[in-house]
């Protein structure tokens, strides 16, 4: 699965259905829609992140603020600014 989808988002399900009990059934028809639901969650994390560094861009070539002030101006949470201070040094 992970072949066809390009991801690792497979392993990372079988890894949570590893934590079932060993005596419960699994089937495709179980397994299928929590692996879609994941790609669907971090293909919106990915967009999100990219539609803020785009945002952070922005505001950083238009204004005299810092990145942290442009990052108040967006309220991005504080755990969350080394990851996107790294993805403005890639921009």
């Amino acid at each position: 699965m992970d072949a066809l989808s390009g991801s690792h988002a497979y392993d990372e399900l079988i890894k949570e259905l590893g934590k079932r009990n060993k005596n419960e059934v699994t089937t495709m028809t179980e397994v299928l829609p929590q692996f879609i639901q994941v790609k669907v969650d971090r293909a919106k994390k990915e967009t999100a992140e990219e539609v803020t560094k785009d945002h952070l861009i922005n505001i950083l070539k238009t204004t005299n603020l810092t990145p942290d002030g442009a990052m108040d101006l967006l309220g991005i949470p504080e755990a969350d600014r080394a990851m996107y201070k790294d993805l403005l040094k890639k921009k």
